[in-house]
């Protein structure tokens, strides 16, 4: 391609409006490291759209030739086109530059601030556009990252016969065969060859992985890649997996691929990481405005409580505690301690009870989110494993990350964590306590953010949820994995003809009545904010959300009086031998009126948020910890004992059991057992015998009769 002077007066013009300051920081030699000019493609697009529309077609041409040419000249340029009458004065120069303008002979030019022509989804088709080898503009998670390696420029070859080198440049080939000369530009001869690799030129290189972000996954449980390298040390280690990053480069054919079949990748010109909240939405005034109306309602809570699985009868705290998630706490530094914002959820109970569908919903409308199952959805699992990845002509052990570090500063949804893999149990309660993983695995030792909040699942090991049987005891989870979290839901399936009528109606009526989540509610330019039913629109709730997040830190100093007396009152309740509550539920506390208050966009806590905090935390004790005859007891989450009129049930089973083992030598027989258990007025005699006999408290001596241990 050829340029006449006008376009080359217009790029003097661009450099001169736009990065005189890049300019003079690589004049002065303050710029470390490699000399780039970064363009930004919004501003070209202003000022020179058609060269903005090449540099889109043909990248190297523009940045590689165009631009370097402009800059190696751009003293002489500026002074010749300054005063030039032939050209066009809106993009002319107008000053001169300083003398001696001379700049770094290696300096190149990359491209930020994608264009919106520029953007290139993941998953769209790429056959159409192999053939430009365009600049495109890619935005998703890392999702797996290499270490560097060098990797030379040039291959430079000395003649084995008269000794004579010669240069071959490597371009994008990795196979070493195909970068050899045919014969010796001196002799002639064909070799044979000596790589002097000493005197060759080196440049970082280093892959990544960049996964489609969870808003445009058509798969969520299997959203497509993106490979793309990176070259030199600007860009090195720029991005880590779970960052969300925004990557401008070159689309282009994998050419160390032999199949008829061709991959592609992006060859990295600029990658940004998302700015420190990943809820960077772009909203309209309009939009704005309607997060506010939404925010001054006086139903607020109740529309939100609506929306979380709207056709799912029932369940109002449980929703109303997931809504709040999705706002979260503010995460704040205490001497270097960290007090984490985000809220952990835990639903047990029984299966068919809706917890896969509040998962689903809060999934889907928080602004992001990753979804999994406890013994982990993809190869990564919950955290990160170390794989092997082909890295030119060698294999590389590369990181790759999992879901807790896919969904930092979002929701990780974990069904069935009950089915969780004893190795990922350690990393998780990390993850909810610190908002971390560490990765020890094939030589690479790290730290991940996993900065997330988790809503969790879990089925009672025994198939149904007991409510007089503590929670440790029924689930095969960590006591210290329990105690993070902020609200437990234990949710059983108990026939109620009034209920049972209700959960119908709204399933049938979901799916061919007009009930709620029948359909989605879209936000028609204003009109529609929330449904007849109650339910917020779906295009608005997460972009509600992430405004929030992002814009409003709330602060409740006057709040601690009220929160402290809530903490005493409660902690009073507890015997000289039995603790109550703990210090993290006044944490708990904290955070839920936190995310009240930024529901409410508001920057400070007040005594409804506290209220409304204390009443979730309060629902969720009385049907965790709360006990009839020993009011609340936290041991009944944290260390599995049973309630004590469980555990009177439990004396009253073996008393009666060595009362009939007395009277038959083979032990106590299981029938008459039960019959005398139920004149006793026990209920459901043969689980308790059971429950005992898996404690080890009961043996059968022989087939049908038992005897205490």
């Amino acid at each position: 391609m050829t340029w006449d002077d006008q376009v080359k007066a217009g790029v003097v013009e661009f450099l001169q409006r736009y990065c005189m300051d890049q300019l003079h920081e690589l004049r002065e030699g303050s710029s470390e490291g490699e000399h780039v000019l970064y363009v930004s493609m919004r501003d070209l697009n202003v000022l020179l759209p058609d060269v903005h529309a090449d540099a889109i077609e043909h990248p190297e041409q523009i940045f590689d030739d165009l631009f370097i040419t402009v800059l190696r000249n751009i003293e002489e340029l500026a002074d010749d086109y300054s005063t030039r009458q032939d050209l066009d004065a809106d993009v002319k120069p107008v000053k001169k530059l300083a003398p001696d303008y001379s700049l770094p002979d290696d300096i190149r030019v990359a491209a930020k601030d994608p264009s919106s022509e520029m953007k290139f989804s993941i998953g769209e088709p790429r056959g159409d556009r192999l053939q430009e080898q365009p600049l495109v503009s890619v935005e998703g998670i890392c999702q797996q990252k290499s270490d560097p390696v060098p990797r030379p420029l040039e291959i430079h070859w000395v003649c084995g016969n008269c000794g004579v080198e010669t240069i071959i440049p490597t371009g994008n080939k990795w196979d070493i065969d195909e970068l050899r000369p045919n014969q010796c530009n001196a002799c002639e001869r064909k070799g044979p060859w000596n790589r002097d690799q000493r005197n060759e030129p080196y440049q970082e290189y280093q892959q990544i992985r960049v996964q489609e972000p969870p808003e445009e996954a058509e798969n969520a449980s299997n959203p497509r890649e993106m490979l793309v390298d990176i070259k030199g040390d600007e860009l090195i280690d720029n991005c880590n997996p779970g960052d969300r990053v925004t990557v401008t480069g070159m689309l282009i054919p994998d050419e160390s691929d032999d199949s008829v079949l061709v991959n592609t990748r992006v060859e990295a010109r600029d990658i940004r990481i998302e700015g420190e909240t990943f809820e960077d939405l772009e909203l309209t005034d309009e939009e704005r405005d309607r997060i506010q109306q939404l925010a001054d309602r006086d139903d607020l809570f109740e529309l939100l409580q609506n929306t979380i699985a709207p056709s799912i009868y029932g369940h109002e705290k449980p929703k109303l505690g997931i809504a709040l998630q999705m706002f979260g706490g503010v995460t704040r530094r205490d001497y270097g301690n960290r007090k984490r914002g985000q809220i952990h959820i835990l639903m047990i109970g029984d299966p068919g009870v809706a917890k896969s569908q509040l998962i689903d919903s809060a999934s889907e409308h928080a602004p992001r989110s990753v979804k999994t199952v406890g013994k982990g959805a993809s190869a990564a699992g919950l955290t990160a494993t170390a794989v092997k990845e082909k890295i030119g002509d060698s294999e590389e052990w590369t990181l790759k990350a999992g879901e807790l570090v896919l969904g930092d500063k979002g929701l990780v949804g974990i069904d069935e964590l009950d089915k969780m893999r004893d190795e990922d149990e350690s990393a998780l309660h990390e993850a909810l306590a610190d908002g971390r993983v560490s990765i020890s695995k094939a030589d690479i030792r790290t730290t991940l953010n996993a900065r997330c909040s988790a809503l969790m699942a879990a089925n009672p090991a025994d198939g149904r949820f007991n409510p007089n049987e503590s929670l440790a005891g029924q689930f095969d989870l960590p006591d210290a994995l329990l105690s993070r979290c902020d609200l437990i839901y234990p949710f059983q399936d108990v026939p109620d003809e009034e209920h049972d009528q209700k959960v119908a109606d709204a399933v049938l009526d979901s799916v061919w009545g007009e009930g709620p989540g029948k359909e989605k509610v879209v936000a028609d330019g204003g009109a529609t904010i929330v449904d007849e039913n109650g339910v917020i629109a779906d295009d608005l709730l997460p972009k509600y959300v992430a405004y929030a997040r992002r814009n409003f830190d709330p602060k409740g100093e006057d709040m601690k009086e009220k929160i402290k007396e809530f903490y005493l009152d409660i902690r009073g309740l507890g015997d000289d031998d039995q603790i109550s509550i703990t210090p993290r539920t006044l944490s708990a506390v904290r955070r839920l009126a936190e995310a009240s208050a930024r529901a409410r966009l508001s920057e400070q806590v007040t005594h409804e948020d506290v209220d409304r905090a204390i009443d979730l935390v309060m629902d969720s004790l009385n049907r965790t910890i709360y006990d009839e005859d020993e009011g609340y007891n936290v041991d009944r989450i944290e260390s599995g004992k049973p309630s004590q009129s469980q555990k009177r049930k439990y004396d009253e089973v073996k008393r009666i059991i060595e009362e009939l083992a007395e009277e038959h030598d083979a032990g106590a027989p299981f029938g008459k057992a039960v019959d005398t258990m139920k004149e006793a007025g026990l209920e459901n005699p043969e689980d308790l015998v059971e429950k005992l006999r898996k404690k080890g408290e009961l043996y059968e001596q022989k087939t049908g009769h038992y005897r205490t241990t």
